[in-house]
């Protein structure tokens, strides 16, 4: 996989986790006795977003330099790699906390 298709799911994954960590601030935020479950899903989407940003910077350097330099980076976006596996969970817990 480029680099260019690697940036593009790091950043549907920033999407998708950004949007989690809302939904979850609002169901706190709305729920008198919210879930603690809610608490842990947006400490642990919290921590994934960190490090997805540096995923990121990591791709956009390597796209910058025209290199693929980082086999471990690309095996990971790969069709049925680990970021969409990991974009697939996401999307169903922020359809699961989406408000209605």
């Amino acid at each position: 996989m480029d680099p260019l298709s690697l940036t593009a799911n790091l950043i549907a994954l920033l999407d998708t986790t950004g949007k989690l960590i809302s939904y979850c601030y609002q169901y706190q935020s709305g729920v008198r006795h919210a879930s603690q479950d809610a608490k842990k899903i947006r400490v642990e989407a919290t921590g994934l977003l960190g490090t997805l940003q540096r995923l990121l910077s990591i791709s956009e350097d390597e796209e910058e330099r025209q290199t693929a330099r980082l086999p471990a980076l690309q095996a990971l976006a790969q069709p049925n790699g680990l970021l969409t596996q990991c974009q697939t969970e996401l999307t169903s817990l922020v359809t699961k906390m989406k408000p209605k």
